[in-house]
């Protein structure tokens, strides 16, 4: 009982490839936690490049709140949690073993999540919300800063050609996210 008090790993069979199994999930767990991370953190990225272009652009906004929050709540956690739950690559045993100074959110991590794949979604997603108003309906930069005050005012009705425009580019921006 004292032994099993002090040790970090207790085996229950006189079996060593219990050892490798356990090996083998506790690196798929860590894996499958740095994919979750790296999932989550992507669609942060696409919500917030929209603002900057309302901001810096004065464009309406690629994403309403609801949407933002349909992303958040509906396609970020399932899909994230599938994630968490995928069974260990069978090449992790070959894997050198981590450092315990490794942390699990490491600049790689933050770089690929933030600079390059939500750099990627976000300009997929604005090319979606663009494409609807330049090239399907040709409205022209300044036209869309014209009528982005209003859209945001909700100042149209909702029968109002312009606020159709602006349902279509937002849904396509919401589609390309998911």
């Amino acid at each position: 009982d004292v032994a099993r008090g002090a040790a970090d790993m207790i085996l229950l069979d006189d079996n060593f490839s219990t050892i490798v199994e356990a090996v083998k999930e506790g690196r798929g767990i860590y894996a499958n936690i740095k994919k979750f991370i790296t999932y989550i953190l992507v669609s942060n990225v696409p919500e917030l490049i929209p603002t900057l272009f309302v901001v810096f652009l004065h464009v309406p906004p690629a994403l309403t709140v609801l949407q933002i929050l349909s992303v958040d709540l509906g396609t970020d956690l399932v899909p994230a949690l599938a994630l968490g739950a995928e069974e260990p690559d069978s090449g992790l045993l070959f894997e050198r073993p981590r450092k315990v100074s490794d942390r699990l959110i490491d600049t790689k991590l933050i770089v690929r999540s933030y600079a390059y794949l939500g750099i990627v979604e976000s300009g997929l997603t604005m090319g979606a919300f663009f494409y609807v108003w330049f090239v399907k309906f040709g409205y022209s930069l300044a036209e869309l800063q014209s009528v982005s005050g209003p859209i945001a005012q909700g100042m149209y009705s909702n029968s109002n050609p312009i606020m159709s425009d602006y349902r279509y580019a937002t849904t396509l921006a919401l589609a390309s996210i998911v």
